[in-house]
């Protein structure tokens, strides 16, 4: 059975509830590293939205946070080809679009774990994407990464 297949089966278990099937499935694909490819936004195995949320739940992806943040909006951009390739052209619709299609997905970031650097140069140019609430609290924590913040801080 190629991985394709696997993947097929894993989202059929996950769908009928078969939890053992779809979980061992799952560590199987990632033992494969074939996880990667659901993270890269060409792959044609990656053709829903829960099958990303899926992986992105998962405690033991082995990738920084700020890559996972590239994959996550790069996969957000292919998903919609009517955005402009600059960000700067993008219009308060165009943000909507990218902040919709990925609704499902931003909350599983850890945005806490990622370096500061990162935050400013990759998440900081999509901050209309995030709740107002949690782009405060990661400039707070920019700032002053001891002082308590209302965000649910997941963990690493």
């Amino acid at each position: 059975m190629d991985n394709r297949n696997i993947y097929d089966l894993m989202i059929l278990a996950n769908e009928l509830e078969f939890e053992e099937l779809s979980e061992k499935l799952e560590n199987h694909l990632i033992e494969s590293k074939l996880l990667l490819l659901f993270l890269n936004p060409q792959s044609s195995l990656l053709e829903n939205e829960s099958a990303l949320t899926s992986v992105l739940k998962r405690d033991d992806l082995q990738t920084k946070e700020s890559e996972i943040w590239d994959y996550l909006i790069k996969w957000g951009i292919t998903q919609n080809s009517t955005l402009p390739e600059k960000l700067e052209d993008w219009s308060d619709e165009n943000i909507m679009t990218l902040k919709t299609t990925l609704q499902q997905c931003l909350p599983l970031i850890r945005y806490f774990h990622i370096p500061n650097s990162d935050i400013v140069y990759k998440i900081k140019p999509y901050k209309k994407i995030l709740d107002k609430r949690l782009w405060n609290d990661l400039k707070l924590y920019l700032m002053l990464p001891n002082q308590p913040v209302e965000s649910t801080i997941l963990p690493p």
